[in-house]
């Protein structure tokens, strides 16, 4: 699990996690499994912050912004309406700059501007 999270092999580490979350629960009240459940929680505490900064960062890619949420969602983290509200945030700020990128800023025109065109074109063609 740690060296996962090292690796950043999110996924995998989140795989593992899950794969012995049975066994922890079962023997819990083992001491050795004890120290083994608070280390995994230490390790699972570094992932979920490194899954955090990657659904913020905005270099992310929409691939790595997506997987980032789901990982912590199979995380169990906490407060899922509040994680899913962040991740649609992210994505809107990202398709509001997209297009603010690929509209040439010479085309936009005040709504005054447009109306008044109109407005003379339509009054030409009644006279």
């Amino acid at each position: 699990l740690s060296r996962a999270v090292e690796l950043d092999a999110c996924a995998e580490a989140v795989r593992y996690w899950r794969s012995s979350l049975p066994v922890l629960k079962a023997y819990k009240h083992v001491p050795a499994f004890q120290a083994v459940e608070l280390e995994s929680a230490e390790i699972l505490q570094k992932l979920r912050d490194k899954l955090r900064l990657r659904l913020e960062a905005h270099e992310t890619s929409p691939q790595d912004l997506h997987e980032a949420a789901a990982l912590l969602l199979m995380l169990d983290e906490g407060d899922t309406a509040r994680l899913r509200a962040q991740y649609v945030a992210v994505r809107k700020e990202r398709l509001i700059g997209s297009l603010r990128e690929r509209v040439p800023r010479a085309t936009e025109v005040k709504l005054g501007e447009k109306t008044g065109v109109l407005s003379r074109s339509f009054l030409d063609e009644v006279k």
